[in-house]
């Protein structure tokens, strides 16, 4: 015995006379209510907090930590990058043992995503060799290319 297939079978004719199949309807899922989540973009209960109590807790965090606070929403990156805040960026430093001191030309964020962020300044891969005259990160392949 062959199961029955989801498909109706119509009779019209075409002027092939060739009888057309026509594809099964498609089932709707049926989605049970779920608990409703924040909207992205927006961080939440964080930047609610007092400036003071944040800049606080941001003193105490390491700079790769800062840098990735600083690219979750474009407030905490306003505030973060500003040069007001490079009190904050100065005391994460210095928490770090055997970093050099920050060179002149960079700001805190230049020399924290310099140091700690290991990713190439032009295409994003790995790149674990930093070009201090220059101030940049190359992977290999760039490294070559240049």
């Amino acid at each position: 015995m062959q199961p029955k297939a989801n498909t109706k079978k119509t009779t019209e004719t075409l002027p092939s006379n060739i009888p057309q199949e026509i594809p099964p309807q498609k089932r709707r899922r049926k989605y049970s209510a779920a608990p409703k989540r924040q909207r992205r973009g927006r961080p939440g209960e964080l930047c609610q907090l007092n400036l003071d109590v944040l800049f606080l807790i941001a003193e105490y965090t390491h700079p790769m930590d800062l840098l990735n606070l600083a690219r979750t929403c474009k407030s905490l990156r306003q505030l973060l990058m500003d040069r007001s805040s490079e009190f904050v960026w100065k005391t994460a430093r210095r928490q770090v043992i055997g970093l050099p001191n920050r060179p002149a030309d960079l700001t805190e964020p230049e020399y924290a995503n310099l140091v700690f962020y290991a990713r190439c300044h032009d295409c994003g891969k790995y790149a674990k060799i930093v070009f201090w005259e220059i101030r940049r990160r190359y992977c290999l392949d760039c490294r070559i290319a240049r």
